[in-house]
């Protein structure tokens, strides 16, 4: 999924963003963003994704959810992909003692890289193998702009 739209929109000042992550954040939140003042933008996905929260979740529109907790780590994530990859990750590093880690990293006081690993084929499906072709144009109106008469003209 592409992220363009929410760096072009972060620029505009006052606008809110809002991403949920399954749908009972979304029924949740639908009352809230139509009787808030400002401008609303509200960015859904095309893909159906599990459910984090129950029938009876009460959203915040402009407040974050904790939805675990912990004390090694903090995980920020926005909307149901990243949301469900966040609470993979919580799960995983539940069972790992990374606190030593974190600690050596923080007093060693040099850039410090951490990698994660992601599954990309579970984002986006895969590109069209014809994605970076040039385009054919089929109507005359266009004929000026086919990059095969170039250099026949």
């Amino acid at each position: 999924m592409a992220i363009e739209d929410l760096g072009v929109l972060r620029s505009i000042p006052e606008l809110v963003l809002f991403e949920p992550c399954d749908e009972a954040e979304l029924l949740s939140v639908m009352p809230q963003i139509i009787e808030h003042p400002g401008t609303v933008y509200l960015r859904l996905h095309r893909k159906e994704l599990p459910a984090v929260h129950d029938e009876a979740y009460q959203c915040r529109l402009l407040q974050a959810d904790p939805l675990s907790s912990g004390t090694d780590v903090t995980l920020l994530a926005s909307g149901g992909v990243m949301v469900g990859y966040a609470l993979q990750a919580a799960e995983l590093l539940a069972v790992e003692d990374i606190a030593p880690a974190f600690q050596e990293a923080l007093q060693s006081k040099v850039t410090t890289i951490l990698e994660f690993v992601v599954d990309g084929t579970q984002l986006a499906p895969p590109f069209r193998r014809d994605a970076f072709q040039m385009p054919t144009r089929y109507l005359d109106k266009y004929a000026h702009l086919d990059y095969s008469r170039w250099m026949q003209d």
